[in-house]
This record gives C-alpha cells, sequence and structure tokens, in this order.
C-alpha cells in the first residue's frame, strides 16, 4: 500500500513539471516584434489597435530600375536608376544614377543624366538634380543643376543656370541663361533670362549677342534672339529688337545675322539706323535697308538700301540722297 502511494506521489510530480515546461515560455519569451505594413494598407486596421500605434510604413528599395512609358505613336520616355526607393504602385520614387531619354517630334530625342531624381508614378512627372547633363539629337548639350519634366504637356524646363553648346561640326557656338523650357511636341527650346552668347563666324573671328530671351530650333537650324538685342563684331555693335542667324540651305552653315526693328549701327566714326540690318559674314559686308540713313562727319546719307563694306570702312548707297551741313552747321 504504501508502495503505491509512493509511485502516486512520482507520477504527480511528473505531470506537474510538463504543464510548467509547456506554460513558462508563453510568459517568459520576448516581446512582440513591430510589424511593417504596405502605404496603402487598411487605416482602420491600423486605428484599431489599442494604445500606441506600432505599424510603421515601408518604403521598397530596387536596384537596376527601368521604366518604359509609350503611347500610340511609339516610345514617349525610358528611365533608367541604380537604385529607386518607394512604393511600388503609387506615390514618389527617389532615385540614383538617373538616365532618361525623352521623345520629341520625328525623331528628335533628349537624353538627361542626373546624379539623383524622383518621379511621381500617378502623373509620370519627374525633377532631376545633381550635376545634369542634356544631350539632343541635333548635338546640342545644355548644363544645368536641375531639370523637370511635365509629363501631361510633354516638356523639360528649369528656372537654374544653364550653359549650351552648339554642335562641334558647326563651330563654336556658347550660350549661358536663366532657365529654358524644350517642348517636345515641336522641338522648340525656348531660354528664358539675361541670354549671353558666342558665336564663331569665321576662322579666329567671333561674334558676341546679348538679349533678354532666346530660341533655338536644331532640326530647322533656327536661331533667334529677342528683346534688347546687341551684337558686338570686330568694332561694331548694332542694337535691335530681334535677331535670326540665317543658315545656308546646302552646307548648313552660318552664313548671315538678320536684325530687325528699331535697328542701329554705330562703329568709331559712323552712326546707322534701320528698320533691317543683314551681316554676311563671307564678304565682311553690313545691308541696312527699311528707311536706312547713315551720318558720318555732319553727313547724313540716305537711300533705297545702304552697305558698309569691309567691315565698315567704305560706304556705298542706292539711290543715295544726301544732306550735308557745313562747318557751321547750316545747309549749303
Amino acid at each position: 500500500m504504501r508502495k503505491l502511494k509512493k509511485w502516486g506521489l512520482f507520477f504527480l510530480f511528473v505531470l506537474l513539471g510538463m504543464e510548467i515546461l509547456t506554460i513558462a515560455p508563453k510568459k517568459l519569451g520576448k516581446k512582440e516584434e513591430v510589424k511593417h505594413v504596405s502605404h496603402d494598407q487598411d487605416e482602420s486596421s491600423q486605428n484599431s489597435n489599442k494604445g500606441p500605434s506600432q505599424v510603421h510604413t515601408t518604403a521598397q528599395l530596387m536596384r537596376g530600375v527601368r521604366l518604359v512609358e509609350a503611347g500610340k505613336a511609339g516610345k514617349e520616355w525610358e528611365l533608367e536608376a541604380l537604385t529607386a526607393q518607394g512604393y511600388k504602385e503609387k506615390g514618389t520614387w527617389k532615385m540614383q544614377g538617373v538616365t532618361t531619354k525623352y521623345y520629341g517630334e520625328g525623331d528628335a530625342f533628349y537624353k538627361v543624366t542626373g546624379d539623383k531624381g524622383s518621379i511621381e508614378l500617378e502623373t509620370k512627372n519627374m525633377e532631376i538634380f545633381g550635376n545634369v547633363l542634356m544631350e539632343t539629337s541635333e548635338g546640342f548639350t545644355i548644363k544645368t543643376d536641375m531639370v523637370k519634366f511635365n509629363s501631361k504637356s510633354r516638356q523639360l524646363y528649369t528656372d537654374r543656370f544653364v550653359e549650351v553648346l552648339g554642335p562641334k561640326s558647326e563651330g563654336k557656338f556658347e550660350l549661358t541663361a536663366y532657365g529654358f523650357n524644350a517642348n517636345l511636341n515641336n522641338n522648340i527650346v525656348d531660354l528664358k533670362k539675361d541670354v549671353k552668347a558666342v558665336r564663331e563666324v569665321q576662322k579666329n573671328k567671333d561674334m558676341n549677342i546679348k538679349s533678354e530671351i532666346a530660341r533655338i530650333e536644331g532640326r530647322h537650324n533656327l536661331a533667334r534672339f529677342e528683346k534688347d538685342v546687341q551684337v558686338d563684331l570686330e568694332g561694331v555693335r548694332m542694337t535691335g529688337a530681334i535677331a535670326d542667324f540665317e543658315f545656308d540651305k546646302k552646307t548648313k552653315k552660318l552664313d548671315s545675322l538678320l536684325m530687325q526693328k528699331d535697328v542701329r549701327v554705330t562703329d568709331q566714326e559712323r552712326f546707322a539706323t534701320s528698320e533691317k540690318a543683314k551681316v554676311i559674314f563671307s564678304k565682311n559686308e553690313y545691308v541696312l535697308s527699311g528707311n536706312p540713313r547713315v551720318i558720318q562727319n555732319n553727313n547724313e546719307l540716305r537711300g533705297e538700301e545702304i552697305h558698309l563694306l569691309d567691315g565698315g570702312k567704305q560706304v556705298k548707297v542706292l539711290r543715295a540722297k544726301a544732306k550735308v551741313e557745313n562747318k557751321e552747321g547750316t545747309k549749303p
């Protein structure tokens, strides 16, 4: 009988020990880990928790990212980035090592690279910044520190300082300005403010240009400067409202410059005005038309056209009407 009691006590202790081992881990375990949920998780599930919320949002880190946007006419843009961080379906991605390529009218394109960037997944609007370099299919390069892309209007733009270099095949063309807008629908690039340019017109012969705004159409070989335009070439200064580069249709090389509206041409010896003035670089000749007149040594020359030959050293007047004053300033 005593033996049975001893064995009964033994089994009772064994069962008690197993119960302790089973229950103990639930009481002595680590704290519950914080859950990470996606950005678009139902907010009601987050608010249902009592006490301080332990729900945090996280962004996905992606490497070797490549995106392509295509429309009815074909590709609209391509994007590559070394890394991107954001939410897969919505929000904004932050990117490192960005290369984009935007397709314009016809076969034109604009390649833009930068240290960093961002894209809004819903609107497809982008921003690229840090050592930004834009290269066009026509051979122009634009350097700045930030460029934005509006997907709806298909425009690249910035208000920052920009440096523009023309195609090497056309000789030196360097331009600086504040702000530009590149319209992919017609491939027109507008420079917004404080434009300054240097253009090689012949070997070792540069022309300096200043204006408030400017426009470049690479596909049609057009460059226009507007508002308070000033052109300096070998001691001759021209001012007016508009100045256009004109290119030879066969060689596509710069042939002449046409200045229009309230034109004034000055050098050390004379002063001239007209509605238009054309500089023919190969002849080193200025052709003034539209009520032209030249004043030199108290003499005023008028005619249908006035040609300043050899860089202005000689004057040729077509259908001239001369008005001459004597030393006393009276008409003879």
